[in-house]
């Protein structure tokens, strides 16, 4: 049962093939979210993969780095940061809230999401380039656990803005406090994973040493704060919060984490 949500949670995030034997089941995918920090730990592993081959055949972290970013796109479908485009659109667009939510709802990009997609994929890259390389998949790993993480607990906090049954909505409404509670563990494990491998690398001396440290701390602080802005302000907007704000946030709190992780490590 526990293999099968996780599997469901694989299947919604990711565009990663699942075994044959999953079935559907509505009460398991209701379930799924709690496992989505856990979709992040196996997507940053993925990332960590893709870096270290990356700085292999290219001796480069700007080439590895655009790689990241690449598989992030190609792994996730690029579901998070359509979501990412389809907020800016809206929420920047000064129109009463049921124009704003049609305009998210509307398949097509316009300028807003353009520059704010634009904006991210470059901030991703250039934030990953700066990392240094020791530190580099240590902060692959936990940044898209921290992200997932942050999306469960804005679907649990916040009210879903639409009326209807949009996949997205259907799981929204059904995050509860062992939904929470699931989801907090695997973040949990999840950030001792990325702690773990950042730690070789940052224990030679006493200055490194701090900087994992304000790593540790500031990192998820990092991203709790900005998936708190952001939903609020998408929130305030819209009454509450859709499943394009979830995939803004996702963008947002890794983006986060990331630049943390430069400020602490560099």
């Amino acid at each position: 049962m526990k293999g099968q949500r996780f599997w469901l949670a694989v299947q919604f995030l990711t565009r990663l093939p699942v075994p044959r034997g999953v079935a559907y089941d509505p009460a398991a995918f209701h379930a799924a979210v709690g496992y989505f920090p856990l979709v992040g730990l196996v997507l940053g592993l993925s990332y960590a993969l893709v870096d270290a081959v990356g700085r292999v055949l290219f001796g480069t972290p700007a080439v590895s780095s655009l790689l990241v970013v690449g598989s992030m796109l190609l792994v996730t479908g690029a579901l998070h940061h359509d979501g990412l485009m389809d907020t800016a659109d809206g929420l920047l667009s000064n129109r009463p809230r049921e124009e704003m939510l049609a305009i998210m709802r509307d398949s097509r990009v316009g300028a807003m999401g353009a520059l704010a997609g634009s904006f991210a994929l470059l901030a991703q890259w250039v934030l990953l380039t700066a990392l240094p390389e020791p530190v580099r998949a240590g902060v692959l790993v936990g940044a898209p656990a921290l992200s997932r993480w942050a999306v469960v607990w804005a679907m649990g906090q916040w009210p879903y803005a639409r009326e209807g049954g949009s996949v997205a909505g259907q799981l929204g409404r059904s995050v509860t406090a062992r939904t929470l509670a699931v989801a907090t563990g695997w973040a949990l494990l999840a950030w001792a994973v990325a702690l773990a491998v950042l730690a070789w690398p940052l224990t030679r001396s006493d200055a490194a040493l701090a900087s994992w440290a304000a790593f540790a701390l500031l990192a998820p602080a990092a991203a709790w704060g900005t998936y708190r802005g952001l939903a609020r302000c998408a929130a305030a907007r819209l009454g509450g919060l859709t499943g394009d704000v979830y995939g803004a946030i996702a963008v947002a709190t890794e983006v986060a984490v990331l630049a943390v992780a430069v400020a602490c490590v560099r």
